[in-house]
């Protein structure tokens, strides 16, 4: 076993004491070599043959005889002498990696704010240049582009009061059309980047690197970008587009009929019938290397929720103030959904989907009404 560590290893006594295995501890292969990753302390340790046969005894049978591996094991605490903490978890094993995995992460030492500031400005320098040098692919390019109507954040009769209490989960959709206006009104009030963002660069002589929209963002990075799936749009047709946040434009995907998409969007809900007749739905997916480009650790996986939820909330609160239904959902049958958005299955992860339209303000589906409805009366 190999780490940025000398051998410590000492002998053992020649009656084995009982010990036990770090429960937070998982195998990979790095290339030919395999690895035990302690995600609770964040240590990796690359094992040779000896330390990984004997690690495979401790968590199979008590060994019979003790061995000089187990010091150092007990040194990097992968054995301990007492029993180790559990700790109360309620998910699967994959989400209690990333719970630890991502926590407690090394902080260099207490510093001076400028010190701090400069750290800050030399991360900066090095993100400009990774990059630079790596890019992200522009996954419009080429496409079809249909120029939307210009908006103005006074389309709004926005009272934001008023739209927080109205806003709701709405599970009822009459079909009806929703105007091009609109909807372009709502994708540029929530996703197009703002022109001369930050006054302080022309001040400062300073260039910033990230970019703003309505919403906040990790880093000001905005990696989220919206797909729409257009059913019934006033002046569009149906299908699916992309939205480019620069141009104010859509760039269409693929071209279906209103019924085609609503089966396949159905479907790539998890069955979820709620958001059927919708005029409009509109997929978060966030483009990863973007994130990890300036942020490498798995850490910042935890932020693309985050700016989902901010910008769910600013389109929910929009087409609120316009009289819209809005259902919202996270459940998805992912492969299928990257392949029918044209995503990267390694670097693009959809969030959330939201759709919106006109109907009745209904948080129980008909459908639900009536399974509720049976089961009282099979009750009786």
């Amino acid at each position: 076993m190999k780490k940025e560590c000398p051998d410590k290893s000492v002998a053992s006594p020649s009656q084995p004491k009982p010990l036990y295995v770090n429960p937070y501890l998982f195998l990979h292969s790095v290339g030919e070599e395999i690895c035990v990753w302690d995600y609770f302390h964040h240590q990796q340790f690359i094992l040779d043959a000896p330390h990984l046969d004997r690690l495979i005894a401790h968590l199979t049978s008590p060994p019979l005889s003790s061995s000089p591996l187990d010091n150092i094991f007990l040194e990097e605490g992968i054995l301990s002498e007492t029993p180790f903490p559990r700790h109360q978890w309620g998910w699967d094993l994959l989400g209690q990696i990333y719970h630890f995995g991502t926590r407690d992460l090394d902080e260099p030492e207490q510093r001076s704010t400028l010190a701090r500031a400069t750290d800050f400005l030399n991360a900066c320098s090095a993100f400009e240049k990774r990059q630079l040098q790596t890019g992200t692919p522009d996954p419009f390019i080429g496409l079809p582009r249909i120029d939307l109507p210009d908006w103005r954040s006074d389309h709004f009769d926005l009272n934001l009061g008023k739209a927080l209490e109205a806003r709701m989960t709405s599970r009822v959709f009459n079909g009806e059309s929703i105007s091009l206006h609109d909807l372009s009104a709502c994708l540029g009030m929530t996703f197009a980047q703002k022109e001369n963002p930050w006054p302080e660069a022309d001040i400062h002589k300073v260039t910033f690197l990230g970019k703003r929209r309505t919403s906040p963002s990790a880093g000001g990075l905005h990696s989220v970008i919206p797909y729409i799936v257009a059913f019934h749009v006033e002046g569009l047709a149906p299908g699916l587009y992309g939205y480019d946040d620069v141009s104010h434009q859509l760039v269409l995907r693929a071209s279906y009929t209103a019924a085609e998409l609503d089966t396949h969007v159905t479907r790539l809900c998890g069955d979820q019938f709620f958001g059927e007749n919708a005029a409009c739905g509109i997929f978060f997916v966030s483009r990863l290397d973007q994130v990890w480009t300036k942020y490498p650790h798995s850490r910042a996986y935890r932020d693309v929720f985050l700016d989902g939820g901010h910008l769910s909330q600013t389109l929910l609160l929009l087409a609120t103030s316009l009289e819209w239904n809005t259902w919202i959902t996270a459940y998805f049958r992912d492969t299928e959904l990257v392949s029918f958005l044209h995503l990267r299955s390694d670097a693009d992860l959809p969030l959330l989907y939201v759709a919106l339209g006109k109907g009745d303000r209904q948080a129980l589906h008909p459908s639900v009404l009536e399974a509720l409805r049976l089961r009282q009366k099979e009750s009786t």
